[in-house]
């Protein structure tokens, strides 16, 4: 006779596993391929998860070629009583919990959305009391109210119900339920005892004193994840922050209302700006800055668009009196400055985005200067409304012969200075 096969599912059951201790259809379905018709033995420790994960990993257990029993080491919840009762047999330790309730959904939108996820809920509940009234014979309108109670299930009665098939007396290793309390929580019946055990430990457990010449010896330590080093990880956690705050402000501009909502909450509550606040004292001490100040000045005006004079990021008001003050490396400034003049000159509708790079390149290779840029700037006229650049320089020649007798002085001025700054003249 074949070997029996052991198949663990220790751990939510999810169709996208993220943590090592998450289980999916598939990793069953695996492993029951590699079994190869041998016995199964299913041991199962779970909080449950998804029903449709539940539904495939019964249907597989139940297509499965061989023998099959399952046997609960300590949590059989939710979707895991389905991959339970897709077994032949099942059997139950005496420090366990078996629990049943209704499916359980998010959702959102107008009423026909939340009248559609609440008709598809009812079925999923449907299919749930069929299976659960098979194995135990009871009435549907008895599962529906445990169902609907969410009830919880010690040994005896898991069995006098007749879910389980038998309980095992033997003792068994301690069950651990640490990793069940992101799913635990979201039930509302939870035994006291799976509460406490799926909470953290206050204090850890005192290691037993090893012998003198053992505690002489050093022990290499526990390889771990290399720490990323203090300045990256500030700067990441402010960039993050910024992000966040950025795209909150999206949301909030966003015409979808759910969005929109969302986004007004996040600017509103204060929560961003106390994660913020919990940040920047240390940031600041570190000083952590960026190095391209072209970079750092794009990141405050948007910090600041967002959340007003408090910048997200602790040291930028710092940064940007030391870019004022001339603090900076020449080549940084340079960059700043041009930035800014662009910014304003974009603005007032006075050049083109295209314009004030190409002025800018002028400054850079050393053909033009910042105050030339500045200058040429100031004196550029607003383009009217639907004029071509030939329509308006016609209408700025027109206006200066026009020009009353007494302001021939600065209109002489006024065109050599355009002369001047324009790109290309000597």
């Amino acid at each position: 006779m074949p070997e029996l096969v052991r198949i663990d599912l220790a751990g939510p059951i999810t169709a996208y596993p993220m943590w090592p201790e998450d289980v999916s259809a598939r990793d069953i379905v695996a492993k029951l391929a590699q079994a190869g018709g041998a016995p199964v033995e299913v041991h199962i420790n779970s909080p449950g998860g998804d029903a449709y994960e539940g539904m495939a990993i019964c249907n597989a257990l139940r297509s499965y070629k061989g023998d099959t029993s399952c046997v609960i080491d300590g949590l059989c919840a939710s979707a895991a009583t389905m991959a339970a009762l897709g077994c032949g047999k099942v059997r139950m330790h005496e420090m366990a919990f078996f629990m049943i309730h209704e499916a359980a959904s998010f959702a959102g939108g107008f009423a026909e959305d939340l009248e559609s996820v609440a008709s598809w809920l009812r079925k999923i509940n449907a299919r749930l009391t069929a299976l659960y009234v098979a194995k135990t014979g009871k009435s549907e309108a008895e599962i529906a109210a445990w169902m609907a109670a969410e009830t919880w299930f010690p040994p005896a009665e898991a069995k006098a119900a007749g879910f389980v098939d038998e309980v095992i007396t033997a003792p068994v290793a301690p069950t651990a339920y640490a990793a069940f309390g992101r799913v635990l929580n979201s039930y509302r019946n939870v035994p006291a005892a799976l509460t406490r055990a799926s909470a953290p430990a206050a204090t850890a457990r005192p290691l037993p004193k090893l012998p003198v010449a053992l505690a002489q010896t050093p022990v290499a330590a526990t390889p771990k994840r290399t720490p990323m080093e203090r300045k990256t990880l500030l700067a990441n956690l402010l960039g993050a922050l910024a992000l966040a705050s950025d795209m909150a402000q999206a949301a909030a501009d966003s015409p979808d209302p759910e969005l929109s909502e969302m986004g007004r909450q996040v600017l509103d509550s204060n929560r961003l700006p106390a994660c913020v606040h919990l940040v920047q004292p240390i940031a600041q001490k570190d000083s952590t800055e960026p190095t391209n100040y072209a970079e750092a000045q794009r990141v405050y005006n948007g910090a600041v668009k967002v959340l007003g004079s408090q910048s997200p990021l602790g040291a930028l008001d710092a940064l940007k009196a030391k870019a004022d003050n001339g603090s900076f490396g020449a080549v940084a400034t340079l960059d700043a400055e041009l930035i800014t003049i662009k910014a304003e000159a974009v603005r007032d509708n006075k050049l083109t985005p295209a314009e004030c790079d190409a002025y800018a390149a002028q400054v850079k290779s050393g053909a033009r200067s910042v105050d030339d840029y500045r200058a040429f700037v100031k004196l550029a006229v607003k383009p009217l409304a639907k004029m071509s650049g030939t329509q308006i320089e016609g209408a700025t020649a027109s206006t200066t012969e026009a020009a009353h007798p007494d302001d021939s002085e600065f209109v002489a001025q006024f065109e050599a200075a355009q002369k001047t700054f324009r790109l290309g003249s000597k």
